[in-house]
């Protein structure tokens, strides 16, 4: 009788998606899966991957503030100095208050869970 020579597997963990290798499928254990997710958005669910469209919705608008919170430091450091040009014409006052408006819009706690707290994104 042969033996079956171990293959080394990559699987995936069903709640944080992290990739780890096994030294055969037979030893992955329950926390893991062989399925591979398809987006960081999936969630497992029933034995499948499933896309989660409220985590991809809040990820995507909690790096979007991200993003303008960048651009609004470039901005706020030639409005501070009365450097209209280059401030993109905005006063001190104006970004000041897109920034809060920006952080009303989305949370992140603690836990790392994200939350769209706004209606609208903001607008400057």
């Amino acid at each position: 009788i042969k033996k079956k020579q171990p293959v080394k597997v990559f699987a995936y963990h069903k709640q944080t998606q992290s990739k780890r290798e096994f030294d055969d499928e037979s030893f992955v254990t329950d926390e893991y899966t062989i399925k591979e997710p398809s987006s960081r958005f999936d969630q497992f669910v029933d034995g499948e991957w499933v896309l989660n469209n409220d985590l991809k919705f809040s990820t995507e608008e909690h790096e979007w503030v991200m993003s303008e919170l960048y651009w609004y430091d470039s901005k706020v450091i030639y409005a501070h100095r009365g450097d209209t040009k280059r401030s993109g014409g905005y006063t001190k006052e104006q970004l000041d208050q897109y920034a809060i408006a920006l952080c009303d819009y989305t949370s992140k706690g603690s836990d790392g869970v994200i939350t769209v707290t706004g209606e609208t994104r903001p607008s400057i």
